[in-house]
């Protein structure tokens, strides 16, 4: 639900709660990115926190964005000509930074730059998310200028998507940022002057109006962002289409006006694009909370350079005095530093990307026991095939490794892989992803060992063998690795 702020952040607090909560939704979301809310539930734990690197986080593509589009107001307040020119340039140089991700339509859209194409030439027929994340400071920027802000929106998605949904959904969040420091705001505006902002700028489009409708009847019903995304069909994660990423931010930003913890948390859970939608999403909320109002300890947990907390603090308190009509230039930074931090920003990723590998899994339960009819009798390993656990090859690696570590070359490994008749399924009840699904593969299996004198010394190896089910008796689901025996 919405809280009401004790008072209301200064004019240049709120510019800068727009670029740092867009990088602190994007710090924190990263981490996530790709994943479903059970696989969330199941990897994290414990209250949102810096994940990506021992305790901190680092910014992606959604917060360089920001800064770009911020550099090229700054530079160009009055030619939107010339800040798409601007914007342009920051993009085809960025590309040459080696970033470590580039969605595919803004990637061919920067291949079109460099081949010559003009700034409205030069965008892919892509309806994604990317105008939509870096069109915050637009909103906030002309603020009291409706029409530049119209122009502005234009020439940014323009750039680098010609689908007009994607022109239509960066301009529901540049409208909604403007309102924000147009209005001083100490409580959520009325849902109908929510519902106008959002549909002004894509009367024509049938499908957006009946999106808007979708979160007035959200709205009324008093629907939790989780339950808004599974009405859309969200329930895999927000996907990167505009259409799917700016109704979640937008709702999130309303539900949870003027909290801006509670509005990062709440689109984090719905899984999927998680960094793009938590930069849209801190943006929105920053604007109404100011600096002030987001959590020290999640802008302090930012360890990045040279665009980091304190280039971002810089640009906002520019972009406040020239939205006043002040000269102010373009901040200036150490932009050598980029490649190096960019390489190990790749590094960081790729070894994140590898620890999201590991258990624990969501999707399929972890544990079966089932009874075989028939197995191989012709092993020395027991043959208690009635009431047998059976894991996840996955979780039975992990105890593999465990029982070697305790019984060291002492150990025996008795694996029996469960076969299952080709007409087999898991019962509906019992099988998260639904009726008709084949298992993945799944082992019995346990790890013994002899000590000391007693018994034959060097047991060790592995026994392997097959078992055929025939009935599922127990199906359970644990976040911890390791079957039970």
């Amino acid at each position: 639900m919405s809280a009401v702020p004790e008072s209301v952040p200064s004019y240049e607090a709120r510019h800068r709660g727009v670029l740092l909560g867009a990088a602190v939704g994007d710090a924190l979301g990263l981490p996530a990115e790709g994943l479903s809310p059970a696989r969330l539930r199941h990897l994290y734990h414990g209250p949102w926190r810096h994940r990506l690197l021992w305790g901190r986080g680092m910014l992606s593509d959604d917060t360089e964005h920001v800064v770009f589009v911020a550099q090229s107001l700054l530079a160009h307040p009055d030619s939107a000509d010339s800040f798409a020119r601007r914007l342009g340039w920051s993009l085809r140089w960025w590309l040459l930074g080696l970033p470590a991700g580039v969605g595919l339509g803004t990637l061919r859209a920067i291949g079109r730059l460099w081949l010559g194409f003009g700034t409205e030439r030069s965008g892919v027929a892509s309806a994604g998310n990317g105008p939509a994340m870096r069109v915050a400071p637009i909103g906030a920027f002309f603020a009291a200028a409706p029409a530049q802000l119209d122009d502005y929106v234009r020439r940014s998605a323009l750039l680098t998507h010609r689908d007009d949904r994607a022109r239509v959904a960066a301009l529901a969040v540049a409208r909604i940022a403007a309102w924000s420091l147009r209005e001083e705001p100490m409580r959520r505006p009325p849902l109908d002057r929510f519902v106008e902002l959002l549909g002004s700028g894509g009367e024509a489009d049938e499908q957006w109006r009946s999106l808007v409708q979708c979160l007035r009847r959200a709205a009324e019903s008093d629907l939790s962002v989780a339950e808004l995304a599974l009405q859309l069909g969200l329930e895999r994660g927000v996907t990167g289409y505009s259409y799917h990423t700016v109704p979640i931010a937008t709702y999130a930003w309303f539900r949870h006006f003027g909290d801006f913890r509670a509005s990062l948390i709440s689109v984090f859970e719905c899984g999927g694009d998680t960094d793009t939608v938590g930069a849209i999403v801190g943006a929105l909320a920053g604007s109404v909370v100011g600096e002030a109002g987001i959590p020290a300890e999640w802008i302090d947990g930012i360890a990045d350079w040279p665009r980091g907390p304190h280039l971002l603090r810089e640009l906002g308190d520019r972009l406040a005095a020239a939205s006043r009509g002040e000269v102010r230039e373009p901040v200036r930074y150490f932009w050598p530093g980029v490649i190096p931090r960019n390489i190990l920003f790749l590094l960081v990723v790729l070894a994140h990307g590898f620890r999201r590998l590991a258990p624990p899994y969501a999707g399929w339960p972890s544990a079966l026991t089932v009874r075989s009819d028939a197995a191989d009798s012709s092993s020395d390993c027991d043959q208690e095939f009635e009431g047998i656990c059976v894991a996840h090859w996955e979780v039975a690696r992990f105890a593999v490794a465990r029982g070697r570590k305790l019984f060291g070359p002492l150990a025996r490994v008795e694996l029996w892989q469960a076969r299952f008749p080709e007409d087999f399924v898991l019962p509906a009840a019992e099988d998260p992803l639904g009726p008709g699904r084949q298992p993945p593969r799944y082992f019995a299996m346990k790890v013994r060992g002899r000590l000391g004198p007693i018994g034959r010394l060097g047991h060790k190896g592995i026994c392997r063998r097959e078992l055929l089910v025939s009935e599922v008796l127990t199906c359970t689901e644990t976040s911890e690795p390791g079957p039970t025996w």
